[in-house]
Parts: C-alpha cells; structure tokens; sequence
C-alpha cells in the first residue's frame, strides 16, 4: 500500500468553520490520508485543534504549514478573500491543493492560479463536493441513460431562508461583492453547478441579479451596514436541442423552503428535493421520479453510489470526503493533474459562467455561452 497523503489544513478552528465539520472529520477516517498539520491565525487556537485530533503540526502562520517539508497537499479552507494568497503560496511551494469553492474572490484570480497548478504539475481540487453527492450522481446517470427519453425542461429552485435585512456581525464581510461571496458566489454557485454537473452546459441565458436588501442591521450591534452582494438570482436559458432551464436562487426569505431540481422529459421526470441546498449532504435530500404513465415515486439509490466510510459522519463531511477518495485515486493511478474533477479548471468554468449571468443581468439580453 502506498504511503498516506500528509495533509495540511488552514483555517481548522477548533471551534467554528467549514474545516472542522467538512475536512477534519473525513481527513481523520480515510485510510488514504494522514492529517499532519492544521493553522489558524492564533498559534494558540491551531495547537487546541492540532490535540483534539491528534495532529502533529499545529501553525499560527498559514504561509509557515504551506511550505513545510512533512505537508505533500494543503487544504485551504478560509474565507475567500484569503484563497487566492493561500493557494498561490502553497502552488509555489510545490504542493497539491484542495481549494474550497470559490477558487478566487472574482475570475481573474481563479484563472491566474489555474495557471500556476497547470505550470507546477500539481494535483488541484475544489470544493464543488455538489458533484460527489451519491444522489446527484445517480439523476445525472439516470438522464445520461435515458430515463427521461429527451430532456425538456429543468428547474431550479432554492430558497434560503432569513430575513435579508438583519445580519450577524461574523457575517458583515459577506455584504461586500467585492470578497468574492454571497447568494451568486455561493448558493447559486453550488447549485448551478449541480444543474449543470447533470444535464450539461448552458448555450444561452437571460438573467436578472439584484440586489433586494441595499442595507441590512447587524444583529449585535445595531449598526447599519451597505449591502453590495446580490441576494436574488433568476436566469432562463437552454441546454440541448430543446431543453429549456428557469433557475431562481433567492436568500433572506422568512420562509425560504429549500432547493428542488426538477427535470422533466419526453418519458419521465425526476425530483431532488433538499432542506436547504443540493450540495451540502445526502441525508437531506429526498429524491423521486417515474417513467411512462405512472406516478412520481419515492427512488432509492443504489448501494454502489455510496463509496464514502460509514467512518465519515453523514453530514457534509461525506461528499467533501468523496472528493478526498477522487484524490486519492488519482494518485494512486498516477493519473494526470488536468484529468481531476472538479479541478481549478472546473472551477474556472463555473466563475464564467457566473460572469455571464452578471453580464446578462446588466445588458439585459440574452447570452450565448461559448
């Protein structure tokens, strides 16, 4: 057997964050992997986190974990401003990279580091984890296999819920477009993607992105914040010869209901239903479907979808690990870097494409998405 991916990790708090419940749990369970290092901003901090998991190496200075002889890949996991010096450094030092989505905080950044993994030779991942959820692995083989004869229509619909003109103060950073986050970035980022990891590409779009809530109290303080991040996405447009696809992604809705992809053929349809994104976990999404004349009914998925540890916690963990074991695959396989997915190239395409919706947006036209 050959020897374990030492894995480095920035931003394992211990505890908050994305890195503690989606990184650390599987990175401790896969017998591919050894979590050697983790860093925080606080040496204090990382050393707590480093203990509580058994770690060797604990960094108050992400950039010391990113260049250390004993870490073959670093898993960055901050906020998305911070990607794209994190990810750069540990690119020159040689080392492969797991980036959560998004890659960079705006498109020329995601495709200067696609750049430097491509010239390093390195392996490179993102966190687009949608894309190893056994469920949404299963419609896309069902659709690719004819289960709905020709596609014809696909919608998308998540509704987040909150009020979007209250917010926390931890979360204030994510009122400002500029860092790269908010309901486009994130919420329709994974799901478009999702839609897309399923029935393929868009050719075409109209879009409207807006935003609802131009300002917005901070819960704790009373303070009164600009808001400059879009809250509200809707976009039609075309995949196939006669698919047709309507998406809305909408945040601060005091009833917000969740997500549901609906896909609708010539034969069938098929339902996913989530309680709150696509994305995150298998354990809440429900998913049915019919062919011919009968109803929608409850679909089972098929044991061998799920190539995850029963280790893993089943949370978001679960598809955030199965983007580990395709990792691990292709180092075992010796497989090229650019035959990874989803990649920094993957994810490349995904922030072009949500440039084209912004375009759209403002022109108030229909795109043709090359």
């Amino acid at each position: 057997m050959p020897d374990p991916i030492r894995v480095g990790v920035v931003g394992a708090s211990p505890t908050r964050g994305w890195a503690l419940g989606s990184h650390l749990p599987p990175l401790s369970a896969l017998p591919d992997f050894r979590l050697v290092a983790v860093a925080t901003s606080r040496a204090e901090t990382a050393r707590e986190t480093a203990e509580r998991f058994g770690v060797p190496l604990a960094f108050g200075d992400p950039g010391e974990l990113v260049v250390h002889p004993d870490v073959d890949l670093v898993t960055v996991s901050v906020k998305v401003p911070h990607h794209y010096e994190l990810v750069r450094a540990a690119l020159e030092a040689g080392k492969h990279v797991f980036c959560e989505w998004p890659l960079g905080a705006n498109t020329a950044e995601a495709s200067e580091l696609l750049a430097s993994a491509r010239a390093q030779g390195v392996r490179h991942v993102v966190g687009l984890q949608g894309r190893r959820s056994p469920t949404v692995n299963y419609v896309r083989d069902l659709v690719a296999d004819g289960y709905l004869g020709e596609l014809l229509y696909a919608g998308l619909a998540v509704e987040g819920e909150g009020r979007g003109d209250q917010i926390a103060e931890e979360r204030v950073w994510t009122a400002d477009r500029a860092n790269g986050v908010g309901t486009l970035a994130i919420l329709a980022g994974h799901n478009l993607d999702v839609l897309r990891y399923v029935v393929g590409d868009l050719v075409g779009l109209q879009a409207t992105v807006a935003v609802r809530w131009p300002s917005a109290t901070v819960v704790e303080t009373g303070a009164t914040i600009e808001v400059t991040s879009p809250d509200v996405v809707l976009l039609q447009g075309r995949t196939g010869e006669r698919g047709y696809v309507s998406a809305t992604v909408q945040t601060g809705l005091p009833k917000g209901a969740g997500a549901e992809l609906e896909l609708q053929g010539t034969d069938g349809v098929l339902r996913v239903r989530a309680s709150r994104s696509l994305h995150l976990t298998d354990a809440a999404l429900s998913l049915s479907g019919a062919t011919g004349e009968a109803p929608p009914a409850p679909l089972v998925v098929p044991d061998k979808y799920r190539t995850v540890p029963e280790a893993v916690p089943d949370t978001a963990a679960r598809n955030v690990a199965g983007l580990y074991l395709t990792l691990a695959d292709a180092f075992a396989r010796d497989e090229p870097p650019e035959s990874l997915e989803p990649s920094f190239a993957t994810a490349l395409e995904l922030h072009h494409l949500l440039d084209e919706i912004e375009a759209a947006s403002e022109s108030g036209r229909r795109r043709a998405i090359d």
